[in-house]
Parts: structure tokens; sequence; C-alpha cells
């Protein structure tokens, strides 16, 4: 992870996305827009994970109802961010070559994933109601 960070030459003109979610909202970003989120996924996600997000050639499902139960925005937006270079996704600088997304993309983009999320049992603000006996 050092060795992939320790690349700043690559874009010296762009400044590292902030990291959480209220960081990017205090330096710049807009509100969330899940549907710009889904052109940003398109142009920068989909050529990997497929244009509906359910798996393509090179990446795994990131619509999946049981990955996204198991994670929350704040994960979605590390991966993002960082990347998995064990997997080979790359990182925000690297999704669209040449161009690095900007927060309010990268916002934009944890935002659409996040709509995609079904109800879950037991969590705040899910449909679901928990009987319990």
């Amino acid at each position: 992870m050092l060795k992939h960070w320790s690349r700043p030459s690559q874009v010296p003109e762009v400044p590292l996305p902030p990291y959480d979610a209220a960081g990017a909202v205090t330096n710049g970003s807009g509100p969330v827009d899940p549907d710009q989120g889904s052109k940003v996924f398109a142009e920068a996600c989909a050529r990997c994970h497929g244009p509906d997000g359910n798996g393509g050639d090179k990446g795994g499902s990131v619509v999946d109802v049981a990955y996204l139960a198991l994670v929350s925005d704040q994960a979605l937006r590390t991966a993002v961010i960082a990347g998995r270079t064990d997997l080979g996704m790359p990182d925000w600088r690297e999704d669209i070559p040449g161009q690095p997304l900007t927060p309010q993309q990268i916002s934009d983009v944890v935002a659409w994933l996040a709509a995609r999320r079904g109800p879950v049992v037991g969590r705040s603000g899910s449909s679901v109601e928990v009987r319990r006996p």
C-alpha cells in the first residue's frame, strides 16, 4: 500500500480526496447525487464490475445485497479511494486513466452503491420488522 500511494508525482496538481464523507462536505463537495453516481460508475467502474455492477471480467459484483448489507458507506468510500491492490482494483487516481475522481464523484458513486442496499433485518431504518417470541 505504501509503495502504491507513494506516487504523488502522477497527479501533482490534484489534492487527496477527503477520507470521510463529512470531510468531503466541508471541503467543497455538494450534496450527494446517486443519479450522478450512476454516471460516474459507468465511466470509472463498469469496465471491471459490469455496467450494472453485478460483476464483469475483472471485478466481482459490488451491488450484491449480501455484500452491501455487510459494508458501511465508509468502507465503500475507502475502497473507491484506496482501491484494492490485492485484487487489482485501481485507486481514485486510476479509475479513469489520466483523470482522477473528484471528491464529489467519489461521494456520488458511494451514494449510488448505498442506494442499492435492500432492507436489512435489525438495521435502523430498515423496513423489515424483527419479531421476537
